[in-house]
């Protein structure tokens, strides 16, 4: 009932008759002279019909106009398009320069023909020319220094020749004190390199000693687990003398029993030694024969000893190398290194850590020693000020006391205002999505509806000269959402108290009368029995089209004289 009120205030709902239609509707049809009120439903179909011919015709005529106004553009594109080809060359040319000739003049010269290929002539001559001029000073500059130092060289060469002719054909004896000062020279020499390795050597063993000072920090703890040590196995020591004291008893006994295998054991290793003595005598007579039986892997020398070319200071060098190395794995050892050059950087790195350890360490000292004195201090002006019943004092604990209880009383209130916070927070969030629902509802109420705009993707493109087919455009755009409440509450108020007055007046006009829904039906039924009379017509006169009398096609006499003369031959050959 609202929806019917609504509708006949205003004209907010259209029904789509042939009163209101947009091509043949009342008021065009009567602006062009096509209607008259006394026809009946036949001659306004017949009107129409002839109408819709009428756009049918002017339709095809407007496709075949766009066709050749399409194929005429195109044409004219495809023209401007050749015009275009043939004259960008010579644009491109005028522009840029002929790649064509720089690529003919540049084939042997590779670089320069890829570093400059989209230049012109003119350009690459003057980039050449910049790049090539710090070379060519540096060339100029080359060849006069070549130039002065070939001259000198001549005349170097001239004065070595002059001299070398001079000894040789003056006086070719060499003079004593030429031989004198050679031998001068030599032992120069000599004293140099040992003044070096002197020098290098006792750097060496300042480094050494340098590293020994700073390695001193850790003899400490190393002296002290010696100690330790020594304390356990002089502990071990005495358990072992302990034990042992009963076997010390026999040692007599014991002492006559390793004589006699002392005796015996000698007596075996000599007999041993003769043997192989005597073997060694056989194999060094036959020593060539016995090279091809002896094995590898066996014990026999067939070979005579090597003579020993390690010289005295050799034997010094290695005996001072092996302690070189346990020191060196002693090194390694104490500062986890594995290999030996590692071990100086090593120890640097640990003594400046231990250096920066010690600062920390007294700092922490002095940290410590501060914090003490704090505390001392904190302690004593406790016990004064609880032992303290000045007035001063006791106005400053029930001081001390109010504030207590006043900042529990405000840390209650504040736990109240949070909870109703809360509460409140969850009806405000309520009362908004309620409202914007309201609003959203309202939404279309009272909007003026904006003409359409078809906007084309490019004007300036003749070829696509025409509006974007967007379907969403023929649908009227919902009004923006207003997010600020009060406004959207206002508006809602507003558009609520339009809508009722809408409503007040719809209920006061009369109900729509009856023999416009008569009439209504009638034209309805009409077009509906015309529609039914257009598609038999249409039925027979496709039927009277149609041709029967093809002579490939059979008819029903002869398809039964067919099959029935098939059946007569199956039956024949049964039998």
């Amino acid at each position: 009932l609202f929806r019917s009120k609504m509708a006949n205030h205003k004209g907010y709902f259209k029904t789509k008759t042939g009163e209101n239609h947009g091509i043949f509707g009342y008021k065009y049809l009567k602006f062009h002279r096509m209607r008259d009120p006394k026809w009946a439903a036949g001659d306004k179909m017949i009107q129409y019909v002839g109408i819709t011919k009428l756009y049918e015709r002017d339709r095809k005529l407007q496709t075949l106009k766009t066709v050749l106004k399409r194929k005429g553009k195109q044409r004219h594109t495809q023209n401007v398009r050749k015009t275009l080809k043939e004259n960008t060359g010579h644009l491109k040319i005028a522009t840029f320069g002929d790649a064509q000739l720089v690529k003919t003049i540049l084939q042997e010269h590779s670089e320069i023909q890829r570093a400059y290929h989209p230049l012109m002539i003119e350009q690459i001559v003057e980039k050449i020319d910049q790049r090539t001029f710090a070379k060519r000073k540096t060339l100029d500059q080359l060849q006069h220094q070549l130039k002065f130092l070939s001259d000198s060289y001549e005349k170097e060469l001239l004065a070595v020749a002059e001299l070398q002719n001079r000894t040789k054909y003056k006086d070719p004896q060499e003079i004593f004190e030429e031989t004198e000062a050679k031998s001068y020279e030599l032992e120069l020499r000599h004293c140099s390199t040992r003044i070096r390795t002197a020098d290098a050597v006792n750097r060496a063993y300042n480094e050494i000693i340098r590293v020994m000072l700073k390695d001193s920090i850790y003899y400490d703890p190393v002296l002290s687990a010696l100690n330790e040590d020594l304390v356990e196995q002089y502990r071990f020591i005495r358990k072992t003398i302990d034990t042992g004291l009963p076997v010390m008893k026999n040692i007599q006994s014991l002492q006559r029993e390793f004589e006699k295998l002392d005796i015996k054991t000698t007596k075996e290793l000599t007999d041993r030694f003769n043997t192989l003595m005597e073997h060694r005598e056989i194999l060094n007579n036959n020593n060539i024969k016995v090279k091809t039986l002896v094995r590898r892997d066996s014990d026999f020398d067939v070979n005579p000893s090597r003579y020993d070319r390690d010289t005295r200071s050799m034997v010094d060098l290695k005996i001072q190398m092996e302690d070189v190395q346990k020191i060196l794995k002693q090194l390694k050892n104490a500062t986890s290194c594995g290999r030996p050059q590692e071990i100086y950087p090593r120890v640097k790195q640990q003594v400046r850590d231990s250096e920066q350890m010690k600062k920390r360490l007294a700092k922490r000292e002095l940290q410590r020693n501060l914090e003490q004195i704090n505390t001392d201090v904190a302690g004593m002006h406790h016990d004064e000020l609880a032992n303290d019943f000045t007035p001063d004092e006791l106005r400053r604990v029930t001081d001390y006391k109010a504030l207590q209880d006043k900042i529990s009383k405000e840390k209650v209130k504040q736990q109240d205002l949070a909870t109703k916070k809360k509460q409140t927070e969850d009806v405000l969030h309520l009362l908004k999505a309620s409202f914007r629902h309201i609003a959203d509802v309202l939404r279309n109420v009272d909007v003026k509806a904006l003409p359409q705009t078809f906007t084309k993707p490019n004007d300036g493109d003749s070829m696509l000269n025409l509006p974007l087919l967007n379907f969403s455009d023929a649908f009227r755009k919902l009004p923006s959402q207003q997010n600020n409440e009060i406004y959207s509450i206002a508006s809602a108020k507003d558009k609520i108290s339009q809508l009722m007055k809408i409503y007040s007046e719809a209920e006061k006009q009369p109900p729509a009368t009856a023999p416009e829904f008569e009439y209504k039906t009638n034209i309805l039924k009409e077009c509906n029995q015309f529609q039914m009379r257009s598609m038999k017509e249409t039925g027979k006169s496709i039927m009277d089209d149609m041709i029967f009398d093809d002579p490939s096609v059979y008819n029903r006499k002869q398809i039964k004289q067919i099959s029935a003369n098939i059946v007569e031959k199956n039956s024949k050959r049964e039998d």
